[in-house]
């Protein structure tokens, strides 16, 4: 069975790289950098929006048609559009 060991998950596999502060208790190092759950988030966040820029590029916009709808919708929301 696996032992639930804080410091064997912290990736440290004995005491010599715990660093002793005052009092004389041990604390694991500093661990800098991103953690990996925020750089699969970012990775995520920018296939999206690449996606839905790319989707955008690929719609045909019908001037005509767009300007029907905004003054629909400046009528909805009682503005008017130029």
């Amino acid at each position: 069975m696996a032992e639930n060991n804080t410091t064997a998950d912290a990736g440290l596999d004995d005491d010599d790289d715990l660093e002793v502060v005052e009092g004389g208790s041990k604390l694991p190092p500093i661990v800098k950098g991103a953690p990996p759950w925020i750089v699969t988030f970012a990775d995520l966040a920018t296939l999206m929006l690449t996606f839905f820029v790319l989707l955008l590029s690929f719609a045909n916009m019908d001037v005509v048609v767009f300007r029907q709808l905004m003054g629909s919708m400046g009528e909805s929301f009682e503005s008017t559009f130029e």
